[in-house]
């Protein structure tokens, strides 16, 4: 969005992404700022997406991952969020990072242009 770059799609995982989206669904446009883009994340590490072959954490949909999320107010709140919410399903911090790190459609943040190599995703600290 720093560029006045345009994501035009009809994928709620473009969400995810800090930029200008427009949905091909109802030609809406709206801004993703970076904590909206996070909160998005951390709903689809939550909920999981068949159609992209993860499955998030059990027994948590939309609505619940809502819930879990609702209080959070920095990324570090919604990561241990996150964490607490597999843990309650007796899952560890590792399955939800690998979750996290299949969610995540890479930003220009995890893309390292002097070695042209993807950062994997890693929990805020």
């Amino acid at each position: 969005y720093k560029n006045k770059s345009i994501i035009i799609s009809g994928d709620k995982d473009m969400r995810t992404i800090p930029a200008f989206h427009c949905s091909m669904i109802d030609n809406q446009i709206e801004k993703i700022d970076e904590n909206l883009a996070d909160y998005n994340f951390c709903t689809q590490v939550l909920t999981g997406d068949q159609t992209d072959g993860y499955a998030g954490c059990p027994t948590v949909g939309p609505k619940t991952a809502q819930k879990i999320l609702a209080k959070c107010e920095t990324k570090a709140d919604m990561w241990n969020a996150v964490v607490a919410a597999y843990a309650k399903q007796k899952l560890s911090t590792e399955v939800a990072l690998i979750q996290a790190q299949v969610a995540r459609i890479c930003r220009a943040s995890d893309f390292n242009f002097k070695t042209r190599k993807v950062q994997l995703w890693t929990p805020p600290v």
